[in-house]
């Protein structure tokens, strides 16, 4: 039987036990999935360096609800070494996968039933240096080949300063998960933040006091900056990022920070992001209020056609529903028209979420994206990278 079709019909733990038996396997493995017929594509590598736990969880496009785990329990140690680090051996505790289902994000006072999760792992007995497990993770990457590799960090680790010295000797991470405890010192959150390189993403989920303060635009990241508790940062500080998206939860702003926001660009101010969410603090008042003008509504969102760049009138008003991943939700919002024939879109979704878009003349239609925490209920927001 042809290798491909082997592969084809096999489990992605058979894919990698059989990859490291030897070099000549490894390489019939990855030639195998390079072929059109059995390719798999991957949704996401995720590594994990948690307080007690460390663990590397892949996902694939068709199996989009299943996730494939290799986890070690035990404290994560650190080797100093001299010259190349080779990894020799793979200590797997037997292949066969403990898989359970379990049921993510149910909210019944939501009405929302959740979904029903596969989790199949395989446990990981090496006493694995940090160089040693992320050359494990990234025999992984050059198997399977993901779109994006994220790491996940927990500043409360005992070898955090090992990790953090590690990845500053490698190429920077392409998406990087920050996450803190209460207890975590401000001082120190301030101090990795300026040492972390990153390319294409950064979520903060830090938990500080009201007064903590950082310059976001340090992280030159080109994709996302995600903030969750965001009640730190001021409206001013958007103003200088560069980053394509931004994305505030737990929020301080209110109305008045949005109308400011909305009336700087119609005065001529053109932000270097494409998209800002932001969690109001409060909708205290109607979208109407944070805009001001003559409007006329208008019955698709995303048709160019029904907004006039050279008439009088600048807002052009949409109520529609969404109904996306079996998730049904509303929004309310404008396109507005600058003198300049500019466009934004400004929407409130999940009554107090606000977006504002700045839209390109290259496209079709009308775009607006919806982070991922709005197809689920609010509950589930503050763990949803905990969810494994």
């Amino acid at each position: 039987m042809p290798w491909s079709r082997v592969f084809g019909k096999s489990s992605q733990f058979f894919i990698l036990a059989f990859s490291l038996i030897s070099k000549r396997t490894r390489k019939l493995a990855i030639k195998a999935r390079k072929q059109p017929d059995v390719q798999k594509k991957c949704k996401v590598f995720k590594m994990c360096l948690g307080v007690s736990y460390q663990k590397i969880i892949m996902e694939f496009d068709e199996q989009p609800k299943k996730h494939w785990q290799l986890m070690r329990h035990r404290d994560l140690s650190f080797k100093p070494h001299i010259g190349e680090v080779v990894l020799k051996e793979v200590d797997i505790n037997g292949w066969s996968a403990k898989e359970y289902v379990k049921l993510l994000f149910a909210d019944p006072e939501a009405y929302y039933e959740g979904f029903g999760a596969t989790f199949s792992t395989v446990y990981i007995n090496s006493d694995y240096s940090i160089q040693e497990l992320n050359m494990f993770y990234d025999s992984l990457c050059e198997l399977f080949n993901p779109a994006r590799h994220i790491t996940s960090i927990h500043l409360d680790c005992p070898y955090i300063e090992h990790i953090l010295w590690h990845y500053n000797t490698k190429e920077s991470f392409q998406y990087l998960v920050i996450e803190t405890s209460d207890q975590t010192s401000e001082t120190y959150i301030r101090s990795v933040f300026d040492r972390v390189r990153i390319s294409n993403g950064v979520f903060l989920r830090c938990k500080t006091e009201p007064s903590f303060y950082y310059d976001l635009s340090r992280f030159e990241v080109k994709e996302i900056i995600e903030v969750h508790w965001s009640y730190w940062v001021k409206l001013d500080q958007v103003f200088n990022i560069k980053s394509h998206t931004i994305a505030l939860f737990v929020s301080s702003w209110f109305c008045k920070d949005l109308k400011v926001l909305i009336q700087k660009w119609r005065d001529g101010w053109t932000p270097e992001w494409n998209q800002l969410t932001v969690e109001l603090k409060s909708m205290n008042k109607e979208l109407e209020d944070c805009v001001e003008g003559e409007s006329v509504e208008i019955g698709n969102a995303k048709d160019k056609s029904l907004v006039y760049k050279n008439s009088s009138i600048q807002l052009y008003k949409f109520n529609e529903k969404y109904r996306i991943e079996d998730v049904s939700f509303y929004i309310d919002g404008y396109h507005i028209v600058r003198e300049d024939g500019a466009i934004a879109t400004v929407l409130i979704t999940k009554g107090n979420v606000a977006i504002m878009t700045i839209q390109s003349e290259r496209t079709k239609e009308f775009k607006f994206d919806f982070n991922r925490r709005l197809f689920l209920p609010r509950k589930a927001w503050s763990s949803l990278e905990k969810r494994h």
